[in-house]
């Protein structure tokens, strides 16, 4: 089989790391797997196999006004068609809602089958009313559509017309391979408990709102610092944030982290505030390593992991009083910070990289797909 995956790019993130890892365990099983990046950055932020074909196509490019999106958009199809034929592809699977669409009308015509994955929440991206006409239209068009969660998955067939949905999580393989930057644990740390959070630094993540709570405990937990790996556009904000709570020495903003294995096997909190989410990787990365997890009960991925005061602590959206109360509870109490880690480390098979490549694989090689009757 031919088989092509569809993304904006290969650089840090949850759809990327995911994708890479699909296409290294499909070529070990056979199948001959082709990236499409939109990007002209061929760059890969992961260890890619190297008997898969990674394609820049540049095709992803800014419109200044409707028209010019138009035909920005009528290129962008013709050319991925252009590409996906000519390489003889077979299977295009597109990595996100907005590239599902574009794989749905690039294989129009075709003999390609066309399969979308959701990597987050619909509901959650806010588009249009035409917006979501073109999407009902060319779900419709999807052999299957994978879905990281039963709620995305529901939302789906509710919503649009897609004709078939799966569920596929997201898979964890530890221990993580470290990559550059490396940032090394502080020596003064071995001295302290770390509570860790991992993301990029946008106003969904809210690590305003972890400062502000982690500043109501730190006075009553004097051996407790606060690392956060990541960044993005709010970085400086959230550094006067530290400053202006007097916070220097206890709460660190590390940047991008290379090595998160070593952050997350020195650790012993994980604290989680997004409001948004399709499925996330870092909780899930943090209780595979076994460390008590606070998060926020967002829609949606979190319930799909937490079992509230078993293996985590789960908190509505926003119910800032409440983290600082749980956060106190788990900081304090050593029993009960032992006993969700130790529940939290059993995600370790439940969420495994082989139990999700299975899936994949099972869907790519299943008559489902080979079958085309019925596609409009």
């Amino acid at each position: 089989m031919n088989l092509g995956f569809v993304i904006q790019t290969l650089a840090v993130g949850g759809a990327q790391r995911a994708v890479v890892a699909i296409a290294n365990q499909m070529v070990d099983r056979g199948m001959n797997v082709t990236l499409y990046l939109l990007s002209q950055d061929s760059q890969c932020a992961y260890e890619l196999d190297t008997r898969v074909e990674v394609v820049a196509t540049g095709l992803a490019s800014d419109s200044t006004t409707v028209l010019h999106a138009v035909k920005n958009n009528i290129a962008r199809i013709l050319g991925l068609r252009r590409a996906l034929c000519t390489d003889g592809i077979d299977v295009v699977v597109g990595m996100s809602y907005s590239v599902n669409v574009l794989v749905s009308l690039a294989t129009i015509g075709t003999e390609i089958l066309p399969i979308g994955s959701e990597r987050s929440h619909p509901e959650n991206a806010g588009v249009g009313f035409l917006w979501r006409q073109v999407r009902s239209f060319c779900y419709a068009r999807l052999c299957t559509l994978v879905c990281l969660t039963r709620e995305t998955a529901d939302w789906a067939l509710a919503n649009t017309r897609v004709r078939s949905v799966e569920v596929i999580p997201n898979g964890i393989d530890l221990p993580l391979v470290s990559t550059s930057p490396v940032v090394d644990i502080p020596a003064e740390f071995s001295e302290r408990q770390i509570i860790l959070s991992v993301g990029r630094l946008v106003e969904t993540k809210q690590f305003d709102q972890l400062i502000v709570a982690y500043s109501a405990v730190e006075k009553s937990n004097p051996n407790w610092v606060l690392a956060v790996a990541g960044d993005g556009p709010l970085k400086e904000q959230l550094e006067r944030q530290v400053v202006e709570l007097g916070l220097e020495q206890r709460v660190f903003l590390l940047g991008n982290v290379g090595n998160l294995h070593d952050w997350y096997t020195t650790a012993d909190v994980f604290v989680f505030l997004s409001n948004i989410e399709g499925f996330p990787n870092s909780l899930l990365e943090a209780m595979a390593y076994g460390l008590a997890c606070i998060s926020y009960d967002c829609k949606t991925g979190p319930r799909d992991l937490i079992e509230p005061g078993v293996n985590g602590e789960l908190i509505p959206v926003d119910a800032l009083e409440v983290v600082v109360e749980r956060l106190q509870l788990v900081l304090s109490d050593d029993e009960y910070r032992n006993a969700l880690s130790s529940n939290a480390e059993k995600t370790r098979s439940s969420f495994s990289m082989e139990r999700a490549i299975n899936l994949w694989y099972q869907l790519l090689s299943s008559r489902q797909v080979s079958n085309r009757s019925g596609m409009p």
